[in-house]
């Protein structure tokens, strides 16, 4: 299993504390399995790209956990939102 660089975790921390300030979408679990797929995430970070959304998916199950969204909302937030 891969190893995750410190430098990237300490960047999703850095990441999830500026857009916390900024005002996160909710975890859109639609299903209440407890994961979003690419389509939940898509609807509610409208132009997300699955390239995106593949980067925060660490485990490369398809699917982002509370953690992972965490990530990708704080990354759409501060790239996408302003487009």
């Amino acid at each position: 299993k891969p190893m995750i660089p410190a430098r990237f975790l300490f960047g999703l921390v850095l990441l999830g504390s500026v857009a916390s300030a900024a005002g996160a979408v909710p975890f859109p679990d639609g299903n209440d399995d407890g994961y979003v797929d690419y389509n939940d995430a898509r609807r509610s970070l409208p132009g997300l790209e699955r390239v995106d959304f593949e980067k925060y998916d660490l485990d490369g199950n398809g699917l982002l956990d509370r953690g992972e969204f965490a990530g990708l909302n704080n990354f759409y937030t501060l790239i996408y939102r302003d487009r």
